[in-house]
């Protein structure tokens, strides 16, 4: 039997969630853990127009370390290209499109990939954004031995992790990343030896998400107050939350839940005295904290009243 290596290629720009940046901790912690990265392989999209320009933080840490960067177009054309680095095993993180079977069975070990849910629920580009709106108070990590089917390969090991419900997506990111970097460099030398065997998901119990696009970020004030919340946490950084204040249009950053309160849901409520800004919902209201008007810098509800309260028609006093 071939003894296995530590040679590694690494598929992905570790951005688990849309909007989402990093510092590459996973990508770190192999070569911190002695594994060789023969190549770092990302997505043509994530490659700078130019290399004074890095589209994607990996990329600058894998050219400090002196690891070959290659977005291909066509990564199935890659595959004598692959071969050649000598691995025995891929691992991804966030590549964002399906690695063909003939990528796949270049490596001896396969590529193991890290997937932010508890699969097989929330398959698909975006569990994060999906866990904050759909499933608030659980979330988790799971490694995975990669297929052409999305996300439904067999599981090397899960980890569950309680939420509180007011995480946000950059807050949730950060801690599955740092969860599944662990997992990872836990399990890695047991795959490779052999030890540990994958267990075959059940397909019969599987969701997935939806890309998301901006047409998602419109908030529907018809909706409670609490899952409005949820959207809110689960939109930040990309697409945001949007709405229209008056007649300004804006991003809500942070907001918390208020109480059920009387009136229509959208109706603005602007409490001069305390510069405080709600807007009822469906069910209860939402009190804005932060917000970013279109092509201005991020502000707080009392910064916005000064600059904008004689644009906004319903207004009181405390």
């Amino acid at each position: 039997m071939k003894k296995m290596s530590n040679k590694v290629i690494f598929f992905g720009n570790e951005r688990l969630a849309t909007g989402a940046r990093t510092t590459a901790p996973i990508f770190r912690a192999l070569l911190d853990n002695n594994y060789s990265i023969q190549a770092l392989i990302i997505a043509q999209n994530d490659f700078g127009k130019s290399r004074k320009y890095r589209a994607v933080e990996v990329d600058y840490l894998a050219e400090t370390n002196n690891i070959p960067v290659f977005a291909p177009k066509n990564i199935g054309e890659e595959v004598e290209h692959i071969k050649s680095f000598g691995a025995d095993i891929g691992v991804l993180v966030a590549y964002g499109k399906i690695i063909p079977q003939a990528v796949i069975d270049i490596f001896p070990l396969g590529i193991i990939n890290i997937h932010p849910s508890l699969l097989p629920k929330h398959r698909g580009p975006t569990p994060i954004e999906s866990i904050l709106i759909n499933s608030p108070y659980r979330g988790g990590v799971s490694i995975m031995k990669l297929t052409t089917k999305m996300d439904a390969g067999p599981i090397y090991a899960q980890k569950i992790v309680p939420l509180i419900g007011n995480e946000t997506k950059r807050e949730l990111t950060q801690e599955l990343q740092l969860i599944g970097r662990d997992l990872l460099i836990e399990n890695l030398p047991l795959i490779i030896s052999g030890e540990l065997t994958p267990t075959a998901q059940d397909d019969s119990l599987a969701t997935y998400d939806h890309r998301l696009t901006k047409k998602d970020s419109i908030i529907d004030w018809n909706k409670s107050a609490q899952q409005i919340d949820r959207e809110i946490r689960a939109y930040q950084d990309w697409p945001k939350a949007k709405a229209k204040l008056g007649n300004i249009n804006v991003s809500i950053i942070e907001a918390k839940v208020e109480p059920s309160s009387t009136g229509l849901p959208g109706e603005i409520n602007v409490i001069k005295d305390t510069e405080t800004i709600s807007v009822k919902t469906g069910e209860g209201s939402i009190h804005i904290k932060k917000l970013q008007p279109d092509g201005k810098n991020i502000m707080t509800s009392a910064e916005f009243i000064r600059g904008y309260g004689d644009k906004i028609t319903k207004s009181s006093s405390d």
